[in-house]
């Protein structure tokens, strides 16, 4: 384990002839050399790979590819520094998630389409849309989302309604679903947006899409007549255990 250090102790010395100044400067200095400390203590972790999982990963193996990916993201998570956020930990976490997702694995092409959220997002809905198909509920939802925000493909509000719609787990299934969509809502009533942020991604993106005036009731009718005449092809959704 490597520890990085930002800034030296040393380096403020200069610091304590402006300390005396006045109780503002003295606050936002002691602030910074509180960061300056918490940071010094923040490890990089680089994480400790099982070697026969290793060499399962490196054989070909795609679930111990995902699980080596895992291991590196997770330590990317865990060694949060606010001067530096440790890219490389990320970028070795994708190249394992895109041995395995080459290789079908859904929960790994999920997460390497969130690697390439911010960095490519034609490459984000490739790999969104992937797993989707393959009946994950997170990258379902996800494509929804991409579809309605024309993320990396032009937009598609039918299509964004039919994935949000297939990515609900909850019980009573999609005629449940549309029923609750249905209910007459106020957006400028307070009690909705305390509401919403209490709803399934798949009822609140659809609450969205109807209610904010996007969606015609012809292209909402049909985006429900794709969902149930795609629901028995996906299955019902199931999901993973994100750590994003």
């Amino acid at each position: 384990m490597q520890f990085q250090l930002v800034f030296p102790i040393l380096s403020i010395k200069f610091s304590w002839e402006v300390f005396s100044s006045g109780w503002i400067t003295r606050t936002i200095l002691a602030a910074f050399l509180i960061l300056v400390i918490l940071n010094n203590g923040c490890a990089v972790k680089t994480p400790d790979i099982d070697q026969s999982l290793r060499a399962k990963a490196l054989e070909g193996n795609a679930q111990s590819q995902y699980e080596v990916g895992e291991q590196y993201s997770d330590a990317w998570y865990s060694s949060f520094s606010l001067f530096d956020n440790n890219q490389d930990l990320r970028e070795e976490a994708a190249v394992w998630y895109e041995m395995a997702a080459n290789q079908g694995h859904a929960e790994a092409q999920y997460k390497l389409s969130l690697f390439y959220f911010q960095k490519d997002r034609e490459k984000s809905f490739y790999w969104t849309k992937r797993a989707a198909m393959q009946g994950l509920s997170e990258a379902q939802s996800s494509l929804g989302w991409h579809y309605g925000q024309a993320w990396g493909t032009p937009q598609d509000l039918v299509q964004a309604y039919k994935w949000l719609a297939l990515s609900y787990r909850g019980e009573g299934g999609l005629q449940e679903l549309f029923r609750q969509c249905d209910r007459p809502i106020n957006m400028f009533n307070p009690k909705w947006i305390i509401d919403i942020k209490k709803m399934s991604t798949a009822q609140s993106g659809l609450e969205l899409l109807i209610h904010k005036g996007q969606m015609s009731p012809e292209q909402i009718a049909e985006g429900r007549r794709l969902a149930l005449e795609n629901e028995p092809k996906y299955g019902k959704a199931r999901s993973i255990k994100l750590n994003q």
